[in-house]
């Protein structure tokens, strides 16, 4: 804490530091105000950006804004206005207190080199910023590095997954999730994690970034993570799927909440009603905001998941059956089982050898995980025992239920 308040008292001392990366430092008059004049760039990104001018250098301008230190290229910088400057502060060597015209700017130079000295005066740091200067604020905003403020401006939903993961912080302790009315349902999915249902919030049927009616768990080594959530939209029977943040990522569910559970429902939403001819429809839209999700934030199934589970690193284009016995292995649930059963309606006898088989495969599945920990990882040898491991287990279900062959290669199918 002594060495944070002493680089935070540093940061707001002003000029303490020494010349880093202003060309002409002596050119400079030494500001007699501790902070920098507030100003707001117009980016050829189409952005703005308004905050308090901390630094300007020959390859990047710095900002306060919003109590974050960002960073912008002279590049994209087509103007400047003074909103507002301290006593002391001066620009192109004339005293400057109230508002100021745009100064239009050329590759970041303005007219000429004279207006980028000019924006030197009015900042904190004229002289440049120092290293130890920039990682004490940096420091002080909880940051690693300066955000890019050159880009393009943040989406609607950039901000609607912004609030969605201030608003869910919480939920990282699970314990947290139980206060708040959430309730574990079904089994772990291979690449859903466990669903954490609140079913007042699911019958609010609104949209809030803050309030998702699912929470998604992944169990790491033995501890539950909170991985992402789910937002959701109860359909009536002809009602089209939502088309809310990611129109196209929404999928359905028609049975009960119990039979939801299971993967298999996780299809577009149909657009014509259930099956059954049942009048309401459960939509719902995954958002990975705690594990990234390489296929993208709303995309449903999180296939990152399988391998975190286990503690391996699995490169993105591990092929998919690589990674279902990855799953298989850490399978304690009995997905694959429950798979089975809704999705082929198994007599008990069927069930029974369908798991006799299951408990084999998933043993062997083990012992590749095992050997891959001692050996170098997921090697291409590796993945290709992995993978063919994946397909002796649906070899072996249909050695066990021989009549059932055609149903079980459709469903394999529909698991891929």
């Amino acid at each position: 804490m002594r060495r944070a308040a002493m680089l935070g008292a540093l940061a707001s001392a002003g000029v303490l530091s020494g010349c880093t990366t202003s060309p002409t430092p002596l050119r400079v008059p030494q500001a007699t105000n501790p902070r920098g004049g507030f100003v707001t760039l117009v980016l050829s990104t189409r952005r703005n950006v308004t905050g308090e001018l901390l630094a300007v250098t020959d390859t990047a301008w710095y900002l306060l804004v919003d109590g974050r230190v960002g960073m912008t290229r002279p590049s994209v910088i087509t103007s400047l206005s003074v909103i507002a400057a301290g006593r002391g502060h001066r620009f192109g060597g004339i005293p400057v207190r109230s508002p100021g015209r745009p100064i239009p700017f050329r590759n970041g130079l303005g007219p000429d080199a004279t207006w980028t000295d000019a924006a030197r005066e009015v900042s904190r740091f004229p002289y440049g910023i120092s290293a130890p200067i920039l990682a004490a604020l940096l420091e002080r905003s909880s940051q690693s590095t300066p955000d890019d403020l050159s880009g393009a401006p943040p989406t609607d939903t950039d901000a609607f997954l912004a609030r969605a993961r201030a608003g869910t912080s919480r939920y990282r302790d699970q314990h947290s999730a139980r206060i708040d009315g959430y309730k574990p349902v079904g089994v772990e999915f291979p690449a859903m994690g466990t669903h954490w249902v609140h079913f007042g919030r699911m019958l609010d049927d609104s949209l809030v970034a803050e309030r998702p009616p699912v929470l998604i768990y992944v169990n790491v080594g033995g501890h539950p993570q909170l991985a992402g959530v789910g937002y959701t939209d109860l359909l009536s029977r002809d009602e089209p799927p939502p088309s809310a943040l990611a129109p196209g990522a929404w999928h359905e569910h028609n049975g009960t909440v119990a039979d939801e559970s299971f993967s298999l429902s996780h299809a577009s939403a149909h657009p014509t009603g259930t099956p059954d001819g049942s009048e309401m429809r459960l939509a719902v839209l995954h958002a990975w905001l705690w594990i990234p999700n390489p296929a993208g934030v709303f995309v449903t199934d999180n296939w990152a998941l399988p391998s975190l589970r286990l503690g391996i690193a699995a490169p993105p284009d591990t092929p998919r059956d690589a990674l279902h016995a990855l799953a298989l292995a850490a399978d304690e649930d009995r997905y694959l089982v429950l798979a089975l059963r809704t999705g082929l309606d198994l007599s008990p006898a069927e069930e029974a050898a369908a798991v006799v088989a299951f408990t084999e495969q998933r043993a062997h599945a083990m012992r590749e995980i095992d050997e891959l920990r001692r050996g170098s990882g997921l090697t291409p040898d590796a993945t290709a025992r992995l993978a063919a491991r994946w397909s002796e287990t649906w070899a072996a279900l249909e050695r066990s239920l021989p009549r059932r062959a055609g149903e079980l290669r459709s469903l394999r199918k529909r698991l891929a």
